[in-house]
């Protein structure tokens, strides 16, 4: 059964050249991985990347990601949620006083 990540395996599966076609989407990402192993997913690198033909080997675009963290706020009578997505955002709320607690760790989906 082909995994939501699986998906997006590019036409011609192990066609590099149709792979770096289809590279025209601007920070697209290319990513291999070896059919015959784990399955896991690799950054291409073109210096020390795999052998573009080799047989055992599928191709795709990177999927994006959106990371984001969910934060319960205070005011003594009312509770709010509230989501931030960098760390920067995530610091200076933790030190304000409306600040109760994190209700969830840092999460990461497919967008």
């Amino acid at each position: 059964m082909l995994t939501q990540r699986d998906k997006n395996i590019l036409p011609g599966g192990r066609d590099y050249e149709t792979a770096m076609r289809l590279l025209n989407e601007p920070g697209a990402v290319l990513q291999w991985r070896n059919t015959e192993c784990s399955g896991c997913w690799h950054d291409f690198q073109k210096d020390d990347g795999p052998q573009p033909l080799a047989s055992n080997l599928d191709w795709r675009i990177k999927p994006k990601t959106l990371r984001y963290r969910v934060a319960l706020f205070t005011n003594g009578n009312e509770h709010w949620p509230e989501t931030t997505r960098n760390d920067g955002t995530a610091t200076l709320w933790e030190s304000g006083h409306l600040f109760r607690k994190w209700l969830t760790d840092w999460t990461e989906v497919e967008v």
